[in-house]
């Protein structure tokens, strides 16, 4: 095999994640509401009763359906051009998601690789989306406890599915955020993590 392959089945978190960071909080459930783009005219914009309101299951699931349809089940080439516009620091629009009587909610995504270790490449990048959203479809699958990062100066999330991989003797994580909602945009964050916080500690001298 290539130095270049990636590769993920030995490679496991070899700690939990480590305790958020000052303004982080930890919730073992999740609804994301945000208000339409488009209202119905009968209704207030930004009301309770005109708000989207999704559990974590429903969200990662839609989520998980956008960006597989956006990197692994489209075409190389449009899909390379996807990931060159959000690795240049734009965000790419996915789908604008309907709810009967509640307007629509435009998803968008970006990608955050300033931790990314090596150099990143498009066949790297689709292959660590690709492991991401197999560990996310595993932890819906087995309904797992999925906690989520809750920043409370921001306003953003991060949900804790890490998916670590290899490639060229490097090892790197991507997880999946969501920035804080606006008005009719929910813009999901594809992001790595410093692998080093994955890192088992050596044990201590003397310990048994």
């Amino acid at each position: 095999m290539g130095a270049g392959r990636a590769r993920d089945d030995r490679l496991a978190p070899r700690s939990p994640l480590p305790a958020p960071a000052p303004g982080l909080a930890v919730n073992r459930g999740f609804g994301l509401r945000f208000a339409p783009l488009s209202p119905p005219p009968e209704q207030e914009p930004m009301s309770d009763n005109n708000s989207l309101t999704m559990d974590t299951p429903r969200f990662l699931t839609a989520s998980a359906n956008l960006l597989h349809a956006a990197f692994i089940r489209a075409s190389r080439a449009q899909s390379k051009r996807h990931f060159a516009r959000i690795q240049g620091g734009n965000a790419l629009d996915l789908a604008t998601l309907r709810s009967e009587g509640k307007g629509e909610v435009l998803f968008r995504v970006t990608l955050d690789h300033t931790e990314f270790r090596g150099k990143i490449g498009f066949p790297v990048f689709r292959r660590a989306v690709e492991l991401l959203l197999g560990r996310i479809g595993e932890r819906l699958r087995l309904k797992m406890d999925i906690p989520v990062y809750a920043s409370e100066q921001t306003g953003q999330i991060l949900f804790s599915i890490p998916a670590l991989f290899e490639d060229g003797g490097q090892v790197n994580v991507m997880m999946l955020g969501v920035d804080a909602p606006q008005a009719g945009i929910t813009t999901l964050k594809l992001q790595f993590l410093d692998p080093e916080q994955f890192r088992q500690k050596p044990p201590e001298a003397g310990a048994a």
